[in-house]
């Protein structure tokens, strides 16, 4: 009986993680590190940018991200209050998130500015640092959508496949 509800738990768990609406809507196309100070991430929420916060979407997809200047870091701890502009009509805020981010100096504001209806690109103010260490973009890593699940495969700087488990997947917590 002990098993039986340890096996329901798990898979309960397991499909809380992969149901996430992070990861049913959002596609990360691309990120890039601009010089030492920032990075730029863009993607993809299938028409939904305005009721998804992609910055959420980024932290599920890559587990953590480090500030400038630090070695070790996450994006829940890092980071909070997480604002996207939800109106169309209102332009000074629609496509635009902001987040308060500590790194150890002043905070840390992270901006974006809205591409098309169905991409935002974000780009910070002081930067942050890619997690895996590559100084030039990262391949395209999928959050999810119907037809495509969330990918474990990422490419490193020499264009090798790279295993990722979900496992080291962390939730975004407000």
């Amino acid at each position: 009986m002990k098993m039986l509800f340890s096996l329901t738990f798990a898979i309960v768990a397991a499909t809380g993680i992969l149901a996430s609406p992070y990861l049913e809507f959002c596609s990360l196309l691309d990120i890039q590190n601009v010089g030492a100070q920032g990075v730029v991430i863009q993607a993809s929420c299938n028409g939904r940018c305005e009721q998804l916060n992609i910055v959420p979407c980024f932290a599920n997809s890559y587990g953590t991200v480090l500030p400038a200047g630090l070695t070790n870091g996450n994006f829940n701890t890092t980071c909070r209050d997480c604002v996207l502009g939800l109106t169309k009509n209102d332009t000074e805020t629609y496509g635009y998130a902001s987040c308060i981010c500590a790194s150890g100096a002043p905070d840390v504001v992270v901006n974006t500015t809205f591409n098309t209806a169905d991409a935002i690109r974000y780009e910070t103010t002081l930067g942050m640092a890619c997690p895996y260490g590559n100084n030039s973009a990262i391949r395209s890593v999928q959050c999810g959508t119907t037809a495509l699940k969330h990918s474990s495969i990422l490419f490193n700087k020499r264009d090798r496949k790279v295993r990722r488990s979900m496992r080291s997947v962390q939730l975004w917590k407000p």
